[in-house]
């Protein structure tokens, strides 16, 4: 049963899903205010405010104790630096745990330029693209990955809004399976340096979400118990 400790919490993380022309927008945001009949954000991508206005409904995922919540809302103004007022439809209601999982992963992966600034011309294009497991293009790196969208170091003329090719091998038994994904760039450089980009998964079907839920999810549960496992070593010798 909600709670007002069910709503977000100022200066929270959450995630933000916009589904605008039946396109899916994920970005991070921090709650700036919060309350049951107005919640204000602040997008740290701002460009994700060219995809909310006021027929938009939003939804906003997040943890609140050892639960994961989602709030459907709808804005009450304008985008103005990446800050938007949200008044909540309804109640937060529990969402699942998958939804926030990431991981630092080392994997083959990726990242191609696609014909068109359009889904089906992107599309196309990405189907004519062919990519064997013995290509040279693939690179093995660090990728901070999720089932909804990816961050690592890949140099090239990206910009903001690009749609690109990017394909991931994930371990199947003793062979690796090619997952392609059609995705959008949102942000170049950070954090990681010029060269990093973020990715948004533009389209990917339930399927491959899945399989890259369920490896994520595997990937991030090992690491935390490595990491628990090296601190009870820790308290231990000291």
């Amino acid at each position: 049963m909600p709670t007002s400790s069910s709503y977000p919490t100022i200066g929270q993380s959450v995630q933000v899903i916009a589904v605008q022309g039946g396109h899916i927008h994920i970005a991070q945001a921090t709650v700036a205010t919060s309350a049951a009949d107005a919640i204000a954000i602040t997008l740290q991508d701002e460009e994700m405010g060219s995809h909310i206005d006021a027929a938009t409904r939003v939804t906003l995922n997040y943890l609140q104790g050892d639960c994961t919540w989602r709030l459907k809302a709808s804005p009450l103004s304008e985008m103005k630096g990446g800050a938007v007022a949200l008044q909540p439809l309804g109640e937060p209601a529990r969402g699942e745990q998958r939804d926030f999982i990431r991981a630092d992963v080392e994997v083959h992966h990726f990242l191609g330029a696609l014909s068109g600034t359009d889904l089906d011309t992107a599309r196309k294009s990405q189907e004519q693209t062919s990519l064997s497991l013995d290509n040279a293009a693939w690179r093995l790196g660090m990728v901070d990955l999720s089932g909804n969208g990816a961050r690592f170091p890949w140099a090239g003329s990206w910009k903001r809004g690009d749609l690109v090719d990017f394909r991931v091998r994930l371990p199947v038994g003793d062979t690796e399976e090619i997952l392609a994904i059609l995705a959008r760039i949102i942000r170049v450089g950070g954090r990681g340096g010029p060269e990093d980009v973020i990715l948004n998964f533009e389209e990917i079907d339930d399927f491959t979400q899945d399989q890259l839920f369920e490896y994520v999810s595997g990937q991030y549960h090992a690491q935390i118990h490595i990491a628990l496992a090296k601190a009870m070593g820790g308290e231990q010798s000291s």
